[in-house]
């Protein structure tokens, strides 16, 4: 039987980059591999049988030196699993210390936050990590990497290979990555069709309401969520539901609301479950999205699949998901945004079905036949 070797530092926050590495075993699964996962912490919340076999360094959950850490999770890979398994690499944290034949590249977070970074010591750790990557590839030359002479890299969106590429192209890490020939976009998977299963609420009976879903965390710049509020003139709810990743963060946006008086219109709802999260998208007008850079933005097509029209900046890979009518740079252009759709309701209801079509692109059904389809030719072409 084939056999496929999935690495992922921690499967436990049950975000975008853990959906994917799901989506990616089930591919393998129903390509006939026994597939296997490699993760550093132990897996909490996987009560189904995507994965035959499940491999951990320990039960405690670990928020740091996560670069280093996955590199002795590669390190081991490469040495007991790299003779007889496909190596898919979904790691998030350690992206550029490629040993998979396959990699998932979220974002080139190695080289931006630490060979780039403007701090000393974590420029010095982030070159100790790489040297250590470095061993690892010339341990893989001599290993038979699942019959692949080439490392394949596969990305979130086009935004990210671009960064990849130019922070690569001024470094010493000599990948050569090319489109097309090594390199390929696959956007992210997104339960739109399950999402479709919901009646869709029409746009005139949903409430005058701005929804946003995301990790209650610094990264994801909610208090742009205050700013647009302030700058909305008509009566309108503002909610931020989501995760809640960082209780000092949460604080000072309770802050920021209660010191601008907008109490009565902007609320937090921190943990929520999947279903809450699904009424608050069919039932709210707009959606906005707050995270400048967003790499991809799974979402916004969540929101698009339930109806809640998206807006969002005018940057990163969210260009690639949304017309530039539904994008903007400033507050003051989103406040005009969300006031023009309130509006007009008319216009309205057509974007929220036009959208919500568009969404399938992204399904996760699609995600794997494209998947499927690539490691199908990978192996038709680097067959021996």
């Amino acid at each position: 039987m084939k056999k496929a070797l999935i690495l992922h530092f921690n499967m436990n926050p049950m975000g975008g980059a853990e959906t994917v590495c799901i989506n990616i075993a089930y591919s393998l699964k129903e390509l006939g591999y026994h597939v296997t996962l490699l993760t550093f912490c132990k897996p909490k919340h996987l009560t189904d049988s995507v994965y035959d076999e499940i491999y951990y360094f320990t039960p405690f959950e670990v928020s740091s030196g996560t670069t280093l850490l996955s590199s002795i999770m590669e390190f081991y890979a490469a040495l007991k699993f790299a003779n007889d398994s496909l190596i898919v690499n979904t790691a998030p944290f350690c992206n550029l210390m490629l040993i998979g034949d396959i990699n998932y590249i979220h974002f080139p977070y190695f080289l931006s936050e630490t060979i780039y970074n403007n701090k000393l010591g974590r420029r010095v750790y982030g070159y100790l990590a790489y040297a250590l990557s470095q061993i690892l590839n010339h341990i893989m030359r001599f290993k038979n990497s699942g019959g692949l002479p080439h490392k394949i890299f596969l990305f979130n969106s086009k935004f990210t290979y671009l960064v990849t590429k130019k922070l690569t192209e001024f470094s010493d890490t000599n990948l050569d990555i090319s489109l097309g020939y090594n390199a390929f976009i696959l956007y992210p998977p997104v339960n739109v069709k399950k999402y479709l299963d919901f009646t869709l609420k029409p746009f005139n009976d949903r409430k005058d309401q701005v929804v946003t879903i995301s990790r209650i965390a610094p990264d994801k710049q909610l208090d742009l969520v205050v700013k647009i509020a302030q700058e909305v003139r008509e009566k309108v709810n503002f909610v931020i539901a989501g995760r809640l990743q960082s209780m000092k963060y949460f604080t000072k946006l309770k802050k920021m609301i209660k010191d601008n008086n907008l109490c009565d219109t902007i609320h937090i709802y921190p943990n929520i479950s999947e279903s809450d999260k699904v009424n608050l998208l069919l039932n709210s007008k707009i959606y906005l999205h707050t995270k400048i850079m967003e790499h991809f933005g799974i979402t916004i097509v969540e929101a698009m699949s339930l109806g809640a029209i998206p807006i969002a900046h005018n940057s990163g890979g969210v260009k690639e998901i949304l017309p530039r009518p539904f994008l903007y740079h400033t507050p003051e252009e989103a406040a005009a945004l969300i006031e023009n759709l309130l509006d007009n309701p008319k216009p309205s209801a057509h974007i929220q079905h036009m959208l919500r079509n568009t969404a399938l692109k992204y399904d996760s059904e699609e995600f794997k036949r494209k998947l499927k389809k690539m490691i199908c030719n990978l192996n038709q072409k680097f067959k021996k």
